[in-house]
């Protein structure tokens, strides 16, 4: 719990000082402050990167018990709503703002846990399912800069904005939009693909480890 505390007030300083990390006309002058975007993005880093990591350390079975995996996901939400309160109000966001950025986290967590508890047993493929997270934080956004920037046949490359989850969740988290529902869809349906493929692929090597 104290790492993903340290997390968010990580990504919640950065939302109150934009320009000590990346000046920018946009964030300066009397505009909102990008409060809940950048705390998301520390929020999104963490249930994709640190918490699998986390998982794999504590190689403990029990991390795949429902009751345990219940209480897990109350503490983390109890522990994060102060942050998104805070974001919320300091950013000039509302409810539906926060409701919105925090659906789009929660369909980030199965993959997270997925890929965790993958990794703790030791199994062969590990290293890969780590790497994909790795690229999923940061090659996707990486790859979207290369394509906007020195591949004029690409476009914006808007896609892949919308498929990294890190960069996906601060479109999400903009102060003021209508809908309770994160858009686009599509990414989060292959996070949850993603998840269900991973967990598919434990119980199927757990399987063949008994048998």
């Amino acid at each position: 719990m104290l790492l993903q505390a340290a997390a968010l007030l990580v990504g919640l300083a950065a939302g109150l000082w934009p320009q000590a990390i990346f000046p920018s006309k946009s964030t300066a002058g009397g505009g909102a402050l990008p409060a809940l975007q950048a705390l998301a993005v520390s929020h999104v880093i963490f249930v994709v990167l640190i918490w699998p990591l986390m998982l794999m350390r504590g190689a403990s079975g029990g991390a795949s018990r429902p009751a345990r995996i219940i209480v897990t996901v109350a503490l983390y939400v109890l522990v994060s709503a102060p942050f998104y309160v805070a974001a919320a109000w300091l950013g000039d966001a509302g409810p539906v703002d926060v409701i919105r950025t925090a659906v789009y986290v929660a369909c980030l967590a199965p993959l997270g846990w997925a890929a965790g508890t993958y990794m703790a047993g030791g199994r062969a493929g590990s290293s890969w399912v780590l790497l994909a997270m790795l690229l999923l934080v940061a090659g996707v956004p990486a790859a979207h800069y290369i394509a906007r920037e020195f591949l004029s046949g690409a476009g914006n490359a808007g896609w892949l904005w919308a498929l990294g989850p890190a960069t996906g969740v601060w479109d999400v988290a903009a102060s003021r939009g209508e809908s309770i529902v994160p858009r686009p869809l599509w990414p989060l349906a292959i996070y949850l693909i993603g998840a269900a493929g991973i967990a598919l692929a434990r119980a199927l090597i757990g399987h063949s480890a008994n048998s």
